[in-house]
């Protein structure tokens, strides 16, 4: 008896390349012509990142803007639809009412993917992998690494949540910026905890109990996140004076590229297919 044909024997039938692999394909991805990222080190980044899930050699031309303004001005500007738009999450979102279509890392920002935890491993081993491609010596290095990572967490968990909560109480032109006089104590053996409490009961008594809350909710929030919600640029230049310290010559153009071997969060990768 003939064996039946199935969907998936007729879309592996089909070149990729065909506008009809596309069509039919369970895993169909919005095929963009081109992406605005926020610099060029994202632009480098998100075409490594992207390669295997739209499953073609050639991917679209990525746009590295000057920071996240600049992408949400070209996103005003824009009158077309094959043009998406990527910028990062930070601790201050945009407002997606006014800018809808506008997709947002799932973590921090861009760097932060590569702390992303399938289950299984997180997205820097590709990283270890790279460098030492002894994989005992891999692994070894990793599970150091990983130790000196949850120190690094813990030591500085408070201020980034404060961090965060100074963000999202500043509007318009009031701003609370103390979290960058805590800034200049994080790497010292000066008490964080009891210097954000100190800023936080100088706040006046309709905005303290407020700002306290959220600034409780923070910390919960950051811890649960593993990785994904400390600022991207320390949690990076974290991990590449790691590896430094052994002695290797890291340049962050490589690790980048590196990208194409990482996985995608599920909720980033929600955002793109609903797109368009």
């Amino acid at each position: 008896m003939d064996r039946k044909i199935t969907t998936n024997d007729f879309i592996n039938a089909i070149s990729q390349y065909d506008n009809s692999y596309q069509k039919f394909s369970n895993n169909h991805i919005p095929v963009y012509k081109e992406f605005y990222v926020e610099s060029s080190d994202d632009a480098i980044f998100y075409s490594n990142y992207f390669y295997k899930l739209y499953n073609y050699s050639i991917l679209s031309k990525f746009h590295g803007c000057d920071g996240k303004k600049e992408v949400l001005r070209e996103y005003k500007k824009y009158t077309g639809k094959k043009a998406g738009f990527i910028v990062d999450l930070d601790y201050l979102p945009i407002n997606k009412t006014e800018y809808e279509k506008v997709i947002l890392t799932t973590g921090y920002s861009m760097e932060n993917f590569i702390f992303f935890n399938n289950g299984e491993r997180f997205n820097f081993e590709s990283i270890f992998q790279y460098y030492y491609p002894n994989s005992n010596v891999c692994r070894k290095m990793v599970e150091k690494y990983l130790v000196e990572l949850r120190e690094f967490k813990e030591k500085n968990l408070l201020y980034f949540a404060y961090f965060k909560t100074c963000m999202e109480f500043s509007y318009g032109n009031n701003f609370i910026n103390s979290h960058l006089k805590i800034k200049n104590f994080i790497n010292s053996d000066v008490n964080i905890a009891k210097l954000i409490d100190n800023e936080i009961n100088s706040l006046n008594s309709f905005i303290k109990p407020k700002f306290n809350k959220k600034y409780q909710e923070n910390i919960q929030q950051l811890n649960d996140s593993q990785f994904m919600l400390i600022r991207g640029h320390d949690i990076l230049d974290h991990l590449i004076d790691f590896i430094k310290k052994d002695g290797k010559h890291v340049k962050i153009y490589d690790v980048m590229k590196m990208a194409s071997t990482m996985e995608i969060p599920e909720s980033f990768l929600v955002q793109i297919s609903t797109i368009n």
